[in-house]
């Protein structure tokens, strides 16, 4: 398949890492529409199986996939099934060739331009892409020296500011005055990484040992609240015998009265009883 059909997109996509350039998409998304959409106008006019698509990316299938579910959640692409064949195909929706057109549009403003304000520059990159594959990115910087004595003092203030990483590549190298400049100062890096080294594993040791403190104290926290739940059940257990005992005795306060005054009744029945008696006596002896 011939994708050079379209020079600006091609530039854009393949030659000028410009991210920026692409108003309302990814440069990655949009050089996977830009596959399908090639396919999509080619003359034999077939479906677009996934791993067509991928071989001809020079990717995995499995990481393309993901960038096609993607597209296919904003509404860009339609992954479909093709049932006789047992395989998957994916389509451009309108949305997506709507997109293109205007993506399509800037890149063509943004090529015109390069071409005639930067024609060095456009040339150039041309030329890399040709020769060794090499894209142009934008957001670097490059210092020129034209002597080494005129590096050496920038390189070594490079290398002692240094604090997340350090770059060097040489095809030759000598033992000599710059030679163990460089060395010294690699050598104090290294040492002052050993020290951070040793440090964050001080503070992890630090904090195993806080962990397993407060550890301690979280277990003897739990012994304690079951050794207090356990005295709380048995003062509970203790409060239910104490109720049951009260019931008890009022209960049996409660019948003792209703027995006293069942003997005051029988007590006062007699002495009526004996009243009778006495009267019923004397009305005799009368």
């Amino acid at each position: 398949m011939e994708l050079k059909h379209h020079p600006e997109e091609w530039f854009f996509l393949h030659n000028f890492d410009v991210d920026r350039v692409f108003s309302t998409i990814r440069r990655t998304d949009y050089l996977v529409l830009f596959y399908i959409k090639m396919r999509q106008g080619s003359p034999r006019d077939e479906k677009l199986y996934l791993a067509d698509l991928a071989a001809e990316m020079g990717v995995k299938v499995t990481e393309l996939s993901k960038g096609i579910e993607k597209l296919q959640d904003q509404g860009y692409v339609r992954w479909l099934t093709d049932r006789e064949a047992g395989r998957t195909y994916v389509e451009l929706t309108s949305k997506a060739v709507e997109l293109m057109a205007e993506e399509r549009d800037l890149m063509k403003r943004c090529y015109a331009r390069l071409r005639t304000e930067l024609p060095e520059v456009h040339n150039l990159a041309e030329y890399t892409l040709r020769s060794g594959d090499y894209p142009v990115y934008e957001n670097t910087a490059v210092t020129y020296y034209p002597m080494g004595q005129d590096k050496i003092g920038a390189l070594i203030e490079a290398l002692q500011s240094a604090e997340h990483f350090i770059f060097l590549e040489y095809f030759i190298i000598e033992e000599g005055h710059m030679f163990h400049q460089i060395e010294d100062i690699l050598e104090k890096k290294v040492k002052e990484l050993a020290a951070q080294y040793n440090k964050f594993r001080q503070s992890l040791e630090d904090n195993r040992a806080k962990r397993n403190e407060m550890r301690d104290t979280v277990s003897a926290l739990q012994q304690k609240l079951r050794e207090q739940s356990i005295q709380q059940n048995t003062a509970r257990m203790n409060i239910e015998q104490l109720e049951k005992k009260v019931e008890k005795h009022n209960n049996l306060i409660t019948r003792t009265f209703r027995l006293e005054q069942a003997v005051a009744l029988l007590d006062e029945r007699v002495r009526v009883a004996n009243h009778r008696i006495s009267d019923l006596e004397k009305e005799e002896v009368e």
